[in-house]
């Protein structure tokens, strides 16, 4: 899924979902693979980061890291990193 903005993706994300998968989904950066990750963080400090596989996220995350990605590349051509 492609988002326009960040609002738009904070808008999609099903939030309480998110923080019920597990801190580790497969075995990311297992001979040298790579990793990736998501880290959430509300406000009031309550966080929760998963990592997964470099390029192998999960089928919950199959439809938000795409589009995470898409912004990050944004980012970096508008030199917002």
């Amino acid at each position: 899924m492609r988002y326009e903005s960040w609002e738009s993706f904070k808008t999609a994300l099903d939030i309480n979902s998110f923080f019920e998968l597990p801190e580790i989904i497969g075995c990311p950066d297992c001979a040298d693979g790579g990793a990736e990750w998501v880290e959430v963080e509300l406000a009031g400090s309550r966080k929760h980061k998963v990592t997964f596989e470099y390029r192998n996220e999960s089928e919950w995350l199959k439809d938000y890291v795409p589009g995470l990605r898409g912004m990050l590349r944004l980012a970096e051509h508008y030199g917002e990193f």
